[in-house]
């Protein structure tokens, strides 16, 4: 057990350490469900998010049995943003769209009552997901010019009102709503630093029975047991909307993946190997339990094309 700590000391601290003050940094957060969703079928997702999930006492009412994901901008040390896009405190509930309006699995695409996370609730979680390690972070070293397109993107967003639609189409840049993932990842959406990486790994893509898609995506009421008792998504052949979302759990997931690889190939070989996102070496970051990211892409330009696509 010393022997292990050790070397986890060596390997995280140690390269941590090596990271001056940057000017300008971009951190993504992600939380997991409370318990990890099995997307096997809507029999069992149900059963974890609706069911398990609220019967885990760890963290509390800041459970979160979906997950949650958010972001923070960093100018010369200090906090310009931390925030990420949820429901606003008065609006219905996820279950009152599936028991009171018969949207079935259209609550996915259902855009809700939303606002932007208070920094300060953020801060609170944060300060308890480092306890027990249940986050993932990654730091991205931006340049000027990132930073100021992704200033300009939450100053606008704001302005625009598009902070009060949460999920919806999951298109913030379109101003048609975002999940707490969709938007979070959206400000590197806007600079083009989402790497292949991350989209192979990070997207959930499941074929949704067209049958239990309710709401205003299709029109249709979907009752409750037809929702629930849906022992397998759709089949060949069988019509179907493709859902993708970026998924905090599969971030998570990912992040713990990578550890272990590089935590192997250290205890293996004698030596730290670094592993390339964006093309570029990353090394790993500590708070806590909470393992992190730290990638330095500011020698990359960020991308000119326009930040609104409506």
């Amino acid at each position: 057990m010393f022997k292990k700590s050790l070397l986890l000391m060596i390997l995280f601290v140690g390269l941590a350490g090596q990271l001056l003050a940057q000017s300008h940094e971009f951190i993504l957060y992600a939380f997991p469900p409370a318990t990890p969703l099995n997307w096997s079928s809507p029999l069992k997702l149900a059963y974890g998010a609706g069911l398990k999930g609220r019967l885990v006492f760890e963290h509390g009412k800041n459970k979160h049995t979906i997950g949650h994901a958010f972001m923070e901008l960093r100018k010369d040390g200090k906090r310009v943003e931390l925030t990420g896009s949820t429901t606003a405190p008065d609006a219905p509930s996820d279950a009152d769209f599936i028991t009171k309006r018969g949207y079935g699995l259209g609550v996915l695409f259902a855009p809700m009552k939303g606002a932007l996370d208070k920094s300060d609730k953020l801060d609170g979680e944060l300060i308890e997901r480092y306890k027990t390690g249940k986050v993932m972070f990654i730091r991205f070293i931006i340049n000027e010019q990132a930073y100021n397109r992704m200033k300009q993107y939450i100053d606008e967003y704001r302005a625009k009102g598009y902070d009060t639609t949460y999920n919806g189409t999951n298109e913030p840049r379109k101003g048609k709503g975002a999940g707490c993932s969709a938007f979070a990842m959206s400000f590197l959406d806007v600079c083009g630093y989402i790497d292949p990486q991350f989209t192979q790994a990070w997207i959930r893509r499941v074929n949704l029975p067209k049958s239990l898609v309710g709401g205003p995506i299709t029109g249709n009421h979907v009752s409750l047991a037809k929702t629930l008792f849906r022992a397998h998504w759709a089949k060949p052949g069988e019509d179907a909307i493709l859902l993708e979302m970026w998924d905090p759990q599969m971030m998570f997931e990912w992040l713990q993946n990578t550890h272990k690889k590089a935590f192997q190939m250290y205890k293996e070989q004698g030596n730290y190997k670094s592993m390339k996102v964006l093309g570029k070496n990353f090394r790993f970051d500590q708070r806590g339990r909470a393992t992190g990211l730290i990638i330095d892409i500011s020698d990359l330009s960020p991308t000119k094309d326009p930040i609104w696509q409506d």
